[in-house]
């Protein structure tokens, strides 16, 4: 906002001053500025006293340079912010990936081994979360599995020998 005084007097009421941008008649875009002079007690012996203002000044500037600056300035902010977005989405894919795919990936790997047979597989995730405590308890398994095997065949062997050593084996 932009003040002056009319006339120079320095007990003058300052001029009030209002810019906006918008568009003429023919729709070029144009800085619009209106300043409305007031009633000075100078002047009031030709106006009289009773107007509050004595007139307006309206000045326009012709603003396609400056739209045109704005508009590449928005298009530029548009990039920066879709280039942004495309980051974070490639991070957040890492992390993902990182974090919750390889360990998922480990997890089934083990889990097919020891449906095959191979009681000896371990996981090995460490960590506090969810995917480590199922890796903890596929291991546990996995050993729990491979101690109940051993006890079967020593068993089965036992049994071979006990009635084998009755049928004089």
């Amino acid at each position: 906002s932009r003040r002056s005084t009319a006339r120079g007097s320095s007990s003058a009421v300052p001029a009030t001053a209002l810019t906006s941008l918008t568009k003429d008649a023919s729709g070029i875009p144009v800085f619009r500025m209106a300043t409305k002079f007031p009633n000075q007690p100078p002047c009031q012996g030709c106006h009289g006293a009773a107007a509050r203002f004595n007139g307006m000044l309206l000045v326009e500037r012709d603003a396609s340079a400056a739209t045109a600056v704005l508009a590449t300035v928005r298009h530029r902010l548009t990039a920066t912010w879709a280039v942004t977005l495309v980051v974070l989405a490639l991070a957040l894919l890492g992390v993902t990936t990182r974090y919750a795919h390889h360990p998922l990936q480990r997890l089934i790997a083990a889990a097919r081994r020891i449906g095959a047979g191979d009681f000896g597989t371990r996981v090995g995730l460490r960590g506090r979360d969810e995917v480590a405590a199922v890796g903890a308890a596929l291991d546990s398994m996995a050993a729990h599995l491979a101690g109940s095997v051993e006890e079967l065949r020593h068993k089965g062997l036992e049994r071979l020998f006990r009635d084998g050593s009755k049928k004089g084996i």
